[in-house]
């Protein structure tokens, strides 16, 4: 009997094997995984709220990879080699107000992605997979207390959900990854930091994502600092209830 698949990662009996696959239609750069889709594979396997993922290595596609156990740290495995580590971790930040959803649809059409993007193939903010992506592409806003963000609207796909209706962990990941590097890009500053790519991700889920209506991805950064810049994020309701928040660690790999 062939294993389903939970969040990613292959279950045998009801419990979590030690391998994670990641299909080439969850890229990130068109060679290897998206950041924070394999982050919520690996972080499946640590539990709890609030975990912290390090990326060591580009992620290859469509590779067994192994997950191994040390102490309270997971490591991600491609063959010897080091892919990624992760542990709980208590994240605290404050998340600021959703701008209006009217502002937000309208920030759609002002994404940077559009115009010019490192990786337009990028399952989660790639131009070019507007019909199998998640189709998350942030733009400016601004909420009512004048604060400047990037936010997009953003309805998933059936599939992104488990039978109990709950959005699976490797998604709700990706989809707090990319748009923290769209914020980081609205300093100026930033944009000779590109290409850019996730160094290291953090999120703490405050509560599972039951099927919505629809949801708001909304993120904001700060100016960078040598090589790195972090970015931050969150999954709202439309109505402005937080779901999930995340930190994020870019590193330029501009030569």
């Amino acid at each position: 009997m062939k294993d389903k698949a939970k969040d990613g990662a292959a279950v045998k009996g009801g419990r979590l094997d030690n391998t994670i696959t990641v299909s080439d239609r969850y890229c990130g750069p068109p060679d290897c995984a998206n950041g924070g889709y394999v982050s919520g594979c690996l972080a499946t396997y640590v539990g709890g709220d609030s975990v912290r993922i390090k990326l060591k290595a580009p992620t290859p596609l469509n590779t067994p990879l192994t997950v191994q156990r040390e102490g309270d740290t997971w490591r991600l495995l491609a063959g010897e080699g080091l892919v990624a580590e992760a542990w709980a971790h208590d994240l605290q930040i404050e998340v600021p107000d959703i701008a209006s959803l009217e502002s937000v649809q309208q920030a759609h059409q002002q994404c940077h992605g559009f115009v010019d993007h490192a990786f337009p193939g990028c399952f989660v903010c790639g131009p070019e997979r507007l019909n199998d992506g998640l189709g998350i592409f942030p733009g400016p806003v601004k909420n009512d207390q004048g604060f400047d963000s990037v936010a997009s609207f953003w309805q998933p796909k059936d599939e992104c959900y488990d039978p109990s209706g709950q959005l699976m962990t490797p998604f709700v990941w990706a989809a707090l990854d990319c748009p923290t590097a769209f914020a980081a890009l609205e300093y100026a500053e930033n944009q000779a930091l590109v290409p850019m790519v996730l160094g290291m991700l953090t999120v703490r889920r405050l509560k599972p994502i039951t099927r919505q209506e629809g949801l708001i991805v909304h993120a904001w950064a700060q100016p960078g600092q040598g090589r790195k810049v972090a970015g931050y994020s969150a999954i709202s309701s439309l109505q402005g209830e937080c779901f999930a928040y995340a930190e994020a660690m870019w590193i330029s790999i501009k030569k």
